[in-house]
């Protein structure tokens, strides 16, 4: 099954096997993700999954930052409603504007629906007041009506169509919500032209439909809670697996966390939306509960995931162990003058750009500091020993800034410096 697993792995992997429940194989697991990162053979693809879910993370940081931007500005297009002032309309956007600026100590994503089911709230006290140009292009705004019963005025005998309201502020006030105009459905008339029916009066108000997100931030509102689009790639991608097996590991922790009350599941599907927008323990929860069918995973299930993330671990280092064969095979076959200093310099140089690529504030002695690291646990393979003096000479060439911005960068402490 596992071509190139190391017998540590293949151990672990018998151990959990064995174990009868499910709650001893969650409670197992943060000793088997410390194996995986501490053993040779894993531990350069962990790093690459590692890498790859802080990739991840930046760009939902960036999408999140991006998206509270696009809020900021639509809650300061509710304040030039000519309503915005108007008692039913006044403290919904300032909870609105609240919740934005809000301390709350929640996951980004549960945050962000908060946020945007506050802006909805007061889009939609503006939006009563009628389909106002504010709302061009970012809200698609409907109509709807009520009987006024009795609040509307006489109307003469050939009114129809819309009519404005005299004094929709006060109205709005006496109605509950604001109001855009009445509906006049003209009589009809009956045989030798007498009046069968009275004229029919509607009320009608703007009410909102649904935001039209713009495509840099759709994805975020659009996906973040898709659960069947999430297993999807949890099943495929190692990064997403390795990410939700950290999060299966925090089940024996998280029973000592209180959960907060307004974020409590009544079904594991409800749980299970919390758990990838970030809020883990109604979660973890569920593994607690008596009746083994209200559990999110069988056991069964769960060994299958570890399963499927050890093939996919399984894969990466069959992959890496090609490429290193290929590289010696490719030095080789240059001829018996070629200097594996060379080589080595560029894989160090490559693997340097890499980490400049997550953070490119971080100074050249901290570049350092993580090559000379990567080296001793043979995550990066050099066919040479060098000092750490080798490796400052050849950071100057990884580094993306431009000489005169290098100096601008924090200092930080180093391995030489202790």
């Amino acid at each position: 099954m596992f071509k190139n697993l190391p017998d540590t792995l293949l151990i672990e992997r018998s151990m959990m096997h064995r174990m009868e429940t499910s709650g001893a194989i969650l409670q197992y697991l943060p000793q088997f993700l410390q194996t995986l990162a501490r053993t040779k053979e894993s531990a350069p693809s962990l790093e690459g999954f590692e890498t790859d879910l802080k990739r991840q993370e930046k760009v939902q940081r960036q999408e999140m930052a991006k998206s509270i931007e696009w809020i900021t500005e639509k809650i300061d297009n509710l304040k030039m409603s000519p309503y915005a002032k108007h008692p039913l309309v006044e403290h919904t956007i300032e909870r609105a504007e609240r919740s934005k600026d809000s301390k709350d100590n929640l996951p980004p994503a549960i945050l962000l629906s908060s946020i945007i089911v506050n802006l909805q709230f007061a889009v939609s006290a503006v939006a009563a007041f009628g389909n106002d140009p504010l709302f061009e292009g970012w809200v698609e705004i409907g109509i709807a009506k009520i009987d006024p019963k009795g609040m509307a005025p006489k109307f003469p005998k050939n009114s129809k169509g819309l009519i404005p309201v005299k004094n929709r502020w006060k109205l709005a006030e006496q109605v509950g919500h604001g109001v855009d105009c009445w509906q006049v459905i003209p009589v009809t008339t009956g045989p030798n032209s007498k009046q069968s029916t009275p004229p029919t009066v509607y009320l009608l108000f703007g009410h909102f439909e649904k935001f039209i997100f713009p495509s840099s931030i759709e994805s975020v509102f659009a996906h973040s809670k898709d659960i069947r689009e999430w297993r999807e790639k949890r099943n495929t991608d190692p990064a997403t697996l390795l990410s939700f097996l950290k999060i299966l590991s925090q089940y024996e922790a998280s029973k000592k966390l209180s959960e907060l009350p307004f974020l409590r599941a009544n079904t594991v599907s409800e749980a299970e939306k919390l758990c990838i927008e970030g809020e883990i323990r109604p979660y973890l929860r569920q593994f607690s509960l008596t009746n083994l069918e209200d559990h999110p995973l069988s056991r069964s299930q769960l060994l299958n995931l570890i399963d499927t993330f050890l093939n996919m671990l399984d894969i990466n280092i069959t992959r890496m162990i090609a490429k290193r064969k290929e590289a010696k095979q490719s030095i080789h076959a240059v001829g018996p003058n070629f200097d594996v200093r060379v080589r080595d310099k560029e894989i160090a140089v490559e693997w340097m750009k890499k980490e400049w690529a997550q953070d490119n504030k971080l100074s050249q002695d901290t570049i350092v500091d993580r090559l000379v690291l990567a080296v001793l646990q043979n995550r990066i393979e050099l066919e040479k020993d060098y000092k750490r003096s080798t490796f400052e000479k050849w950071v100057d060439e990884a580094d993306p800034l431009p000489k005169a911005e290098r100096g601008y960068r924090p200092k930080t402490k180093n391995l030489k410096n202790g």
